[in-house]
């Protein structure tokens, strides 16, 4: 199934989806339940715990999230039972004859995370913003937007996945690993790794190459740039002589 670019058309946001914000729980005041807490995380589905939620907060069951602040513009879905901080946004069509799937999502997961690059920590996504966004959607013959054809294209391509090329047997995946505790024993890192400081490589001195650096990041693996590693240790080799 292919996409027909000429199909497409903008909506407003508002138009198209019905927003409402989440309320604030700190971390104190949360108590231990089987309810997840969806804040503007960027990790785990946006799963920040799971919670037996207060009275005042609503739980929500199949719907979109979007990060408002901290991991801006990240969108989830949970077809779970859930509950929302403050610092996150519920979206669900507006449409009441469509009903939102895994199909449908992951349509519009990319499509409303474009709007990342307009916003930051600096620049925070509220409601006001939200509701002036536009969303391009592709369209049926009456120019709504063509729910159909999202779920059928998702279920197309997600029949198109192989893995290492080979069918996953279901029963594998079924199949329940037992983590025995007698099994476990503690050592010393030092005693099963080799431990070794890295080098301080301010970004002043680094030249493009091709060798990874790994800094303290929390994406891409570690790397922070790609370096030419040889200008490197000559500089270093040509301060210590001189």
């Amino acid at each position: 199934m292919k996409i027909n670019k000429n199909n497409w058309q903008e909506f407003k946001f508002d138009d198209v989806f019905a927003i409402s914000r989440g309320k604030r729980l700190v971390k104190l005041d949360q108590v231990t339940g089987s309810i997840a807490y969806i804040s503007s995380s960027k990790k785990n589905n946006g799963v920040d715990n799971y919670i037996l939620p207060p009275n005042y907060m609503k739980i929500y069951k199949n719907a979109l999230t979007l990060n408002n602040s901290g991991s801006v513009g990240y969108c989830f879905y949970h077809p779970y039972k859930f509950v929302v901080s403050d610092h996150c946004t519920v979206i669900n069509i507006k449409d009441e004859k469509v009903k939102l799937n895994n199909y449908i999502a992951l349509f519009l997961k990319p499509i409303i995370e474009s709007m990342k690059s307009k916003y930051s920590f600096a620049r925070e996504i509220n409601n006001d913003r939200l509701k002036k966004e536009k969303i391009l959607l592709p369209t049926t013959k009456d120019n709504n937007p063509d729910w159909v054809f999202m779920e059928s294209y998702i279920k197309t391509l997600s029949k198109k996945i192989k893995y290492d090329k080979q069918v996953i047997n279901k029963s594998i995946i079924k199949h329940k690993l037992e983590l025995l505790s007698k099994n476990w024993q503690e050592f010393k890192i030092k005693k099963i790794f080799n431990i070794q400081k890295g080098e301080r490589l301010v970004v002043t001195d680094r030249s493009l190459g091709n060798i990874p650096l790994l800094t303290a990041s929390s994406v891409n693996n570690g790397i922070s740039s790609f370096i030419d590693y040889e200008i490197f240790k000559n500089k270093k080799s040509f301060l210590k002589i001189k």
